[in-house]
């Protein structure tokens, strides 16, 4: 998934508590969802040269959580929601997600939350479809809370 996409879809979903809980702060929670959103593909060029393998693992979401948790505790849960989003709209593209069990084991193993046929292409019709989709969602929610 492009980072455009990732961003409308983590920025959406994160959005949509707080039509029920108003909070005066929610712009900065949404930044810190897309920050996490953005991070595992952002780290991936400084730490290997696969894509979706070493940052894209539960494992490694942890361990980056536990070390936010040491600055402020009250945006981790944002931080979590948009990394662990981000593995799971790859798992949702044709490629998969690679190292979902890295490191526990590292045989090419390919994590996929649909089947192959309802998977889009990345930079294809289906996200961008998705992309529309979560957009116009944003700016209905977006309307919403003022």
């Amino acid at each position: 998934m492009v980072k455009a996409t990732h961003t409308i879809t983590t920025a959406t979903v994160v959005s949509i508590p707080f039509l029920i809980v108003p909070n005066d702060y929610y712009m900065l929670y949404i930044l810190t969802a897309v920050i996490g959103t953005l991070l595992p593909d952002l780290l991936e060029n400084f730490i290997t040269t696969k894509h979706r393998t070493t940052t894209h693992n539960i494992i490694y979401v942890t361990f980056v959580s536990l070390v936010l948790f040491l600055f402020e505790y009250t945006f981790i849960a944002t931080f979590f929601l948009g990394y662990i989003l981000h593995i799971m709209l790859d798992s949702c593209s044709k490629i998969g997600v690679k190292g979902a069990l890295y490191p526990i084991t590292s045989k090419e193993y390919v994590f996929a939350l649909l089947p192959y046929k309802l998977r889009y292409k990345v930079g294809g019709k289906g996200e961008l479809f998705i992309f529309l989709i979560f957009a116009l969602l944003m700016y209905l929610i977006h309307t919403k809370l003022g």
